[in-house]
């Protein structure tokens, strides 16, 4: 073995077992893990990196124990330091397990934030349930959805069209059987009571590479090529026309509201106005992540003008040379359909509005079975896509089409109803969701008259009817649920404007978290100094110590944080309650999971609206955690709460004895060494603060699902269940 290749191999292994972000909470790293990273690194075999790991063990350098490798610090550090305590084996052994279990606490954080939701006493349900106390957990969100179709006319021949065969693309089906239905009445008026909008119903496909995005753009513009809808024009008169429909894959504002060309021919001078995108009746806009994300201006100036147009506002541009009456205006009418990748975007795309202007249409479909699906593909009949386009077709420019819907009086009964019901689904649902839903509230209104309009229109009629309500509530049922998954899931950070750490982002938020996991919710409990809150500032940000400096007085002139200082220490803590409200009234629906569910299943039964499996499928209805997924997850925190319990207590115990020793030796030395009696003097004090943290910590709560989630006092808890 080559010695520079032998040096490199031990260098990696010993920055894996120095770095906390690869170790879990017992301070070591897997020994399995750092076996496949160092056979990768080095293109070694197991044998011969066994055989390394054999040789460091030997020199001390790590330690190998409970399938675990760990640094063995008493061979870096001092066993005893007496001038400097804090770097002595044990005490930085203490620190480096300290970070490794607040890295592993973060990641359990990013892993079961969707318990944020979870009340005490459901938390409570499942511990007993973990004990065997009862039998079956309650704690689910899972929506057994049907997708029934029978009741959308021309669907099926939709469906055939695309080629795509699966239940789990049903939803995707829907929503572009609303969509282009939608074109015919994207000029019509729906009003009821205080809800004022059109009949047009923008879509957003959340579909992966190869899982049949280009099936369903061609049979969109297949069939708006040949659907004919009806305009109005300026004198208020309704003529025929053909859907204007064009693909975009490049995003500039210009493009979207467009342009005054000016020009000068002879002595009069000419203003072009030239409409962009939003002037047509239907948008369809691939690979799109970057324009509902990128912060670019391009991009940002992209989506107000994609805004504008959903809401069907009136477009206005013009030079800034040019007179008032040269001006490019319009009002768009465009439906939209926009395509993405499954991939994460974060906040701002709901908290800016964009998500709510769009029904999304997501399915997880990581590890779903299609192995049926594939296999039909090949046996399935051929068809003649023309000859079904022309059906649809056919179907649907027959349909009358009313400029104007009217809801009965027994309908609108039905719609505060089951608007109520969804809008009390989202609140209760989990907490981001919750927030999702404030935001959403109107939307929701907006889009289930829209779809119960879509539902009269199928029906040639201008009166939308209790019935058509109810069948666009079962549809916008399911968008929902995969629009709540697709939230839940793909976008990340908060959506509650930042009001729960009284505007703290990022790293800010990260200091201030850490603040009060720590326990520092006021001065009295506050174990924490103004030094070791600069150092955290330090870590988190990257920064030296007088930036430190300057990011604590901004936390202080923030209101955010609190602090007192006294001749031989010091406290700092948070000032304000982090707020664990949702949105105002989540958590306070109770049983809306179940009334959804019944009403959902009594519309279905009530119309015979099951359809005939004829698509196979592996799917779920929704993609949701299961029940002992959390059971697990809660027994290895409580396994892990129970074990640090312990390495604090004996960390007490050995405190303790440290400092009896300390005050032991200080009785004995005589006057001539008072250098070294207040050196001890100073290392009790050290000792002494410390040992009152660890005496801190045994008192608070056990943190179940880690801060900042819900806490459960340890007296709350079975007997045994902590204390092992």
């Amino acid at each position: 073995m080559k010695k520079e290749e032998l040096i490199e191999a031990e260098n990696f292994i010993l920055r894996m077992v120095e770095e906390p972000v690869h170790c879990d909470d017992t301070g070591g790293i897997k020994l399995e893990y750092l076996l496949y990273h160092l056979e990768e690194y080095m293109d070694w075999t197991e044998e011969r990196c066994m055989s390394l790991l054999s040789d460091l063990k030997e020199e001390g350098c790590i330690l190998m124990a409970n399938g675990h490798v760990t640094l063995n610090f008493s061979f870096l550090y001092p066993e005893t330091c007496e001038k400097f305590p804090g770097e002595s084996a044990g005490a930085m052994w203490v620190k480096h397990k300290n970070k490794c279990i607040e890295n592993s606490l973060k990641v359990k954080k990013d892993k079961l934030s969707f318990l944020d939701s979870l009340e005490e006493h459901k938390l409570r349900r499942i511990i007993d349930q973990m004990m065997g106390i009862v039998e079956e957990s309650k704690i689910t969100h899972k929506f057994p959805l049907e997708y029934p179709t029978r009741h959308l006319n021309g669907y099926d021949n939709i469906s055939l069209a695309t080629g795509i065969i699966g239940k789990e693309y049903r939803i995707i089906k829907k929503a572009v059987w609303y969509s282009i239905l939608s074109t015919k009445i994207a000029e019509s008026k729906l009003r009821l009571g205080g809800v004022k909008t059109d009949g047009r119903f923008s879509i957003l496909i959340v579909l992966g590479s190869g899982k049949g995005k280009g099936e369903f753009k061609s049979v969109i513009k297949d069939l708006l090529k040949k659907i004919k809808i009806n305009k109005i024009s300026d004198n208020g008169k309704t003529y025929e026309s053909e859907v204007r429909c064009e693909e975009l894959t490049v995003f500039h504002p210009d493009q979207f509201i467009g342009k005054v060309k000016v020009r000068n021919y002879k002595k009069d001078r000419i203003a072009e106005p030239i409409e962009g995108f939003l002037a047509l009746d239907y948008l369809i806009m691939d690979e799109a992540r970057d324009l509902l994300t990128a912060k670019e201006p391009a991009y940002s100036e992209s989506r107000r003008a994609l805004r504008l147009g959903a809401d069907g506002k009136e477009i206005y541009k013009k030079n800034v040379d040019a007179k008032l009456d040269e001006g490019l205006k319009y009002i768009s009418k465009c439906v939209f359909c926009i395509f993405v990748q499954p991939k994460s975007l974060d906040a701002d795309f709901v908290l800016d509005g964009d998500a709510r202007r769009f029904a999304i249409a997501y399915v997880n479909l990581h590890g779903v079975n299609q192995d049926e699906a594939r296999a039909r593909i090949i046996t399935a009949d051929e068809v003649n896509e023309e000859k079904v386009i022309n059906k649809i077709i056919e179907e649907f420019n027959g349909l009358i089409v009313p400029y104007e819907f009217k809801v009965d009086e027994e309908a609108k009964k039905t719609f505060g109803e089951l608007s109520e019901l969804l809008y009390r689904r989202g609140m209760a649902y989990s907490h981001k969701i919750a927030d999702f839903t404030e935001i959403n509230k109107f939307t929701i209104n907006n889009m289930l008259l829209k779809m119960s309009a879509i539902q009269a229109l199928q029906s040639s009629s201008d009166i939308i009817s209790k019935k058509h309500i109810e069948l666009a509530f079962v549809d916008y049922c399911e968008i929902l649920e995969h629009t709540y998954e697709y939230i839940e899931s793909k976008v990340m950070g908060s959506l509650n404007y930042q009001e729960k750490w009284q505007g703290a982002t990022g790293k800010d938020q990260d200091v201030l978290e850490w603040l009060h996991f720590e326990g520092a919710s006021s001065k009295e409990s506050s174990q924490v100094s103004i030094a070791e809150y600069k150092d955290k500032i330090i870590e988190s940000f990257g920064v030296k110590d007088r930036q430190a400096g300057n990011i604590l007085k901004k936390h202080r002139s923030n209101g955010w944080i609190e602090s007192t200082q006294e001749q031989h220490s010091s406290k700092i803590w948070i000032k304000f309650i982090p707020d664990s409200r949702v949105a105002g009234v989540a958590g306070m629906h109770s049983g809306t999971h179940k009334k959804i569910q019944k009403k959902y299943s009594e519309i279905i039964y009530k119309y015979e609206m099951n359809s005939e499996e004829k698509e196979g499928s592996g799917l779920q209805p929704c993609n949701h955690y299961n029940p002992d997924d959390i059971l697990n997850e809660l027994e290895m925190e409580i396994s892990g709460s129970r074990k640090e319990r312990k390495s604090t207590e004996y960390l007490i115990m050995a405190y303790e004895n440290d400092i009896a020793e300390m005050k032991r030796e200080i009785s004995e030395i005589s006057e001539s060494e008072d250098d070294k009696t207040i050196e001890l003097e100073k290392n009790i004090e050290t000792y002494s603060r410390t040992l009152d943290k660890l005496k801190a910590k045994m008192k608070t709560p056990i943190a179940i699902l880690n801060q900042p989630f819900s806490l459960i006092e340890r007296s709350t808890i079975v007997k045994g269940v902590l204390n092992g």
